[in-house]
């Protein structure tokens, strides 16, 4: 997806850390193929920001909150959406969490 002229890579799943040689490879790899300037994903039911070598990485939480599967991930976090903006110099302008 293409946001003021930054490419974005959208997945439901994507690690949610750029730390471990798994997430790495995996983070490399799509950037090779899809040359992107930031991703998103969801999936994990909690919401976070972090990097992969200087590109956001942004994960969306839970519409719902604690369902079944958020047990079965162990996860008990409250719903919550991340909304940033983004201008033609820079990704993310600013961050904000929905609650």
């Amino acid at each position: 997806v293409d946001v003021r002229g930054h490419q974005g890579l959208l997945r439901h799943g994507a690690p949610s850390h750029a730390e471990t040689a798994g997430a790495k490879a995996k983070l490399g790899g799509w950037n090779e193929i899809f040359q992107y300037d930031f991703i998103c994903n969801g999936h994990v039911h909690h919401w976070g920001v972090n990097t992969y070598n200087g590109k956001p990485m942004f994960r969306n939480g839970a519409l719902c909150g604690v369902d079944d599967y958020a047990i079965e991930l162990a996860v008990s976090d409250s719903w919550g959406q991340l909304m940033w903006g983004v201008s033609e110099s820079d990704v993310p302008t600013w961050i904000h969490r929905l609650r």
